[in-house]
């Protein structure tokens, strides 16, 4: 008996629980919705990338260049009765910019060509030429006899996201029409090397030699940026020129056919932590710019610039780095008139400058710049090394920095190698490398013993021109 009862109470105590009534803990508050699985999206994200590929399409073109390397006009006839001369085929890619033929893309798709053929969307082949090119951006419009084709706007007001889809469309090794997905894998990326103004969008979606020129596109089909470069070695880093930058240049270029630039004439740096206390307490803890050296025939000069004053200010605006003044007074026109607040000698003042014209001169070393490199893309400073044959100390050159995509970076020199020596010759201070890297021959090889880490190695470095570039590849 006993146990019966047990059991009727276990089963009066099992059916109270089954039919209890569950009370949440905040009532008020809905069930949150149930997340699709990716599986569930896919498709959503599918058709998103097959919208922005359909219409990018049709705003895409493809940019055909021809040269011939290794000759200068005064001898081109010889060069090509000898056989010594080299035609270099390029390939690029470009957006319609306006309806009636105007294509934008990279300055260095068709910088020094001969001939230019823009394939349009429809598959219509014509000559271009150019209207105006700006290589410090790396962008140049064309114009094609053309008219009612489909415009793809660059969207100056896109504030891009990292992690956000972007997809890109053009012609990488010539294969025309090519897409490709990824994200947004940083912004505002600067000191790259690549260009003089640098503030990229860098993404992992597939660029290759071809998609030059192309749009970077967000899911909406909007153009937020234009392909431009690729971090050598490589994969999945690629970099875009910004909608907004690229909106600036390609309209000055096409009112007047170049951009005008202001000059101030310094080279500058960020001030370090101790570069500051040594400046006698700079007072802002972050941001201002070093004045490194002033030119004697710039704004700066003239307004009362000192070397090794902090640029705090331009306009009464804070300056954030040496990147932002180069970007402020560059887009500011020659001859307007500014304010620059220096810290100098433990107390801020104040100085007026006119901006002068940028030189016209592309190697014109007065130009603010964060770092100097030389010919082959190099910084280097003196240093001192042991021998390892005589176990002795003796004076040296290290390399403190390579530009990505410079001839020294392709043939992997890099920061801390110890260059030995430069074609036989002993390199034992910044005057005899500076020396001997004038004395070679432009479109050559320079061989370089190069000390790594107690190891010796030998790299082959192609100098830049076209003289030695007459044999081929």
């Amino acid at each position: 008996m006993r146990s019966r009862a047990w059991i009727a109470m276990l089963a009066l105590t099992v059916a109270a629980a089954c039919t209890r009534e569950v009370v949440p803990a905040t009532p008020e508050a809905p069930m949150p919705a149930p997340v699709p699985a990716a599986a569930e999206r896919a498709p959503e994200w599918r058709e998103a990338v097959t919208r922005v590929a359909e219409k990018a399409e049709r705003g895409v073109v493809q940019i055909r260049t021809a040269r011939v390397l290794g000759v200068d006009e005064d001898s081109l006839w010889s060069a090509h009765h000898f056989g010594l001369a080299r035609r270099v085929d390029n390939v690029g890619s470009g957006i319609v910019y306006r309806a009636d033929g105007v294509i934008l893309t990279n300055d260095h798709v068709v910088r020094g060509a001969g001939r230019i053929l823009v394939t349009l969307p429809g598959g219509q082949t014509m000559e271009a030429h150019v209207i105006g090119s700006d290589r410090l951006t790396d962008l140049a419009l064309l114009k094609v006899d053309a008219s009612g084709l489909e415009v793809l706007r660059l969207a100056a007001d896109a504030k891009p996201a990292v992690g956000e889809w972007v997809v890109t469309v053009g012609s990488p090794f010539g294969l025309a029409g090519s897409v490709s997905a990824g994200v947004v894998s940083a912004i505002g990326r600067k000191d790259m090397g690549l260009q003089r103004y640098e503030r990229f969008i860098q993404t992992d979606a597939a660029i290759n030699q071809g998609n030059s020129g192309g749009p970077l596109l967000d899911l909406e089909g909007r153009v937020i940026g234009i392909n431009t470069a690729i971090m050598a070695g490589a994969n999945g880093v690629g970099f875009a020129i910004p909608a907004d930058m690229a909106g600036e240049i390609a309209e000055a270029l096409l009112k007047d056919g170049s951009v005008g630039r202001g000059y101030l004439g310094v080279r500058i740096q960020d001030p370090t932590t101790t570069c500051s206390a040594y400046l006698r307490r700079v007072p802002r803890a972050e941001g201002g710019v070093l004045v490194n050296r002033v030119f004697e025939d710039g704004a700066a000069h003239a307004g009362g610039v000192r070397e090794m004053d902090v640029m705090l200010d331009f306009d009464a605006a804070a300056l954030r780095n040496s990147t932002h003044l180069q970007n402020v007074v560059a887009e500011a026109p020659p001859g307007t008139e500014h304010r620059i607040t220096l810290w100098r000698d433990g107390r801020e003042i104040v100085v007026p400058v006119s901006l002068k014209p940028f030189p016209n001169d592309d190697e014109s070393d007065s130009i603010i710049v964060k770092r100097e490199t030389d010919r082959i893309g190099a910084m280097v400073r003196e240093t001192k090394r042991t021998n390892r044959d005589t176990a002795v100390t003796e004076p040296a050159v290290a390399v403190d920095h390579v530009a990505i995509g410079s001839p020294a970076d392709l043939a992997g020199l890099a920061a801390g190698d110890v260059i030995v020596d430069i074609e036989d010759r002993k390199i034992t201070s910044r005057a005899v490398y500076d020396q001997m890297l004038r004395s070679l021959p432009k479109g050559g090889l320079a061989l370089m013993l190069v000390d790594r880490a107690g190891a010796e190695v030998h790299l082959a470095v192609a100098l830049p021109g076209l003289k030695r570039r007459l044999h081929g590849r």
